[in-house]
């Protein structure tokens, strides 16, 4: 690949971004990279990186004048609330957060990647559907995602620029402290969720830094017929509820299921109706988990080819297990939020 260009990072010392800067130091080390963080401790980890990293120390809310440069740049933005810890709300972040970063976008911007979710066609099944299903996000978090979505098209296309919106379900691997982990919280309490059937579209934080890398260079590539598009992102193939809890069980010998928790949709539309915020809590979560929410990606396979988008999706759930191993208690993460990696 040719790093005729700057990639600017938002959400750089986060899961996907670690990922990804990690990825430019085995694949395109003499990419140059601006890298927006938070904490000293984040920066310290990174400047060990074996690539061309200029760091900016700040947030959505403090945005430093200087994150967009007047040299060409592709904006890789990651940096989204997921957990509303401070009960302020997920607008704020990522909605005005997004906003200000917009109002940096000049001339040498080439393009804009903004790591969504599948979480913005809503909370029914969602089973091979493409780019063209109107969405119907239904939680805070999934209409503040889409509501950045938005703005980040309009704004794109009325600079004719790229705008790529991309709407993983599952990110799995290394650093993951939702999906897997809460999966193996489930599975160690000898619980599971609906007939084991439903399935999911997944990638590897890896491959889907590898799919970054690939849509940064493909925006450089074709300046002079711009898009703005979502693009689902995982595996061509999905994987089964059944195989993510096997994988989980085979590497931890756990004992099967005691009891199998039903999820019919029209409980989980009774529960959401429902005006009790605990009843809409466990909906939610069974809705998440006990039904179908995968997608098609030939879209995707289109821009990126099949190298990654055609890869085995087991392979990639055999090493995010490999990876979820390693950590010192992975039961710790279990829990933390509603929408396990929110993405």
């Amino acid at each position: 690949m040719t790093a005729s260009f700057t990639l600017i990072v938002t959400g750089a010392n986060g899961f996907i971004g670690n990922a990804l800067l990690h990825g430019i130091a085995r694949h395109m080390p003499d990419l140059s990279v601006i890298a927006l963080v938070r904490s000293e401790a984040a920066c310290e980890k990174l400047t060990k990186l074996p690539i061309k990293l200029t760091l900016r120390r700040g947030s959505l809310q403090q945005l430093p004048s200087d994150l967009l440069p007047q040299t060409p740049h592709v904006l890789v933005h990651l940096a989204v609330k997921q957990i509303d810890l401070n009960g302020r709300g997920f607008d704020e972040d990522n909605i005005d957060g997004t906003r200000r970063l917009l109002s940096q976008v000049n001339n040498y911007t080439w393009g804009i990647i903004y790591n969504s979710s599948l979480s913005v066609y809503g909370e029914d099944p969602q089973r091979g559907i493409n780019e063209s299903v109107p969405l119907n996000p239904q939680t805070p978090l999934a209409r503040s995602r889409a509501a950045a979505e938005q703005l980040i098209r309009e704004h794109m296309a009325a600079r004719n620029r790229w705008a790529l919106l991309l709407r993983p379900r599952f990110v799995l691997g290394r650093g993951d402290r939702f999906v897997l982990p809460g999966l193996l919280g489930l599975s160690s309490k000898g619980l599971s969720v609906g007939s084991g059937q439903q399935r999911f579209s997944i990638i590897n934080v890896d491959d889907y830094a590898a799919i970054l890398l690939h849509l940064a260079h493909h925006i450089a590539q074709q300046l002079e017929c711009p898009q703005q598009q979502a693009l689902n992102v995982g595996y061509r193939r999905p994987v089964r509820f059944a195989a993510l809890i096997d994988a989980l069980r085979e590497r931890y010998s756990l004992t099967a299921p005691r009891l199998t928790i039903p999820a019919p949709l029209w409980l989980i539309r009774i529960f959401i109706w429902l005006p009790i915020p605990a009843l809409q809590y466990i909906a939610r979560k069974l809705s998440l988990i006990g039904l179908d929410h995968y997608a098609d990606t030939s879209a995707l396979a289109a821009l990126v080819g099949n190298d990654i988008v055609g890869r085995s999706p087991q392979i990639a759930l055999s090493l995010a297990v490999t990876a979820l191993a390693v950590c010192e208690n992975p039961l710790n993460h279990t829990g933390e939020s509603s929408e396990p990696n929110s993405v």
